[in-house]
């Protein structure tokens, strides 16, 4: 025979694992979201001059998971030029094929991927979602290996005359 508090405590039952469930999903909605926004600003970031070919650069450096993760996404071109800055440089502690994707930049880039302080590859004008119809890019320094690579507003390379060959110091 079926009491009525026991009908209570099965709705109760039921309404606590809707509710837990509920905020699962709004955790996984809500935390996937939070993690497309930079859990960084500008200001943490290192800041350091930096040489490539003759050109001194003005780069934040991105060493962290973190800052590696995020690099440029999410900054407007304002953002650099109001504090002097050039790029951003990534720099790795082991050489390997690194891979890069577009996701939330706001401007489009140039890529200079650098191995023993040399340039030995570059990606022009790759484009950000705004200007690509929304979809996201992934650039790569395939088929090099690279210890670091140094993020431009697109058309730098070309303004600078950066070459495969040329020297970079950091």
């Amino acid at each position: 025979m079926t009491r009525p508090i026991d009908s209570v405590l099965a709705l109760g039952d039921l309404i606590v694992n809707f509710i837990v469930l509920a905020a699962y999903y709004v955790g996984v909605i809500f935390g996937s979201v939070a993690s497309i926004a930079p859990s960084i600003v500008a200001d943490d970031f290192n800041f350091d001059t930096i040489a490539v070919k003759d050109a001194s650069l003005n780069v934040w450096i991105a060493k962290s998971d973190t800052e590696q993760r995020n690099g440029l996404s999410f900054f407007e071109m304002h953002q650099l030029e109001s504090r002097n800055i050039d790029g951003m440089l990534f720099v790795y502690e082991d050489s390997s094929v690194a891979n890069f994707w577009m996701r939330g930049m706001q401007f489009d880039l140039d890529f200079v991927w650098i191995k023993s302080g040399e340039v030995v590859k570059i990606d022009e004008n790759i484009l950000s979602p705004a200007n690509n119809n929304g979809d996201t890019m992934t650039i790569s320094s395939d088929p090099y290996e690279v210890g670091a690579v140094l993020e431009l507003p697109a058309g730098q390379v070309d303004t600078l005359d950066i070459k495969v060959g040329d020297s970079v110091e950091f």
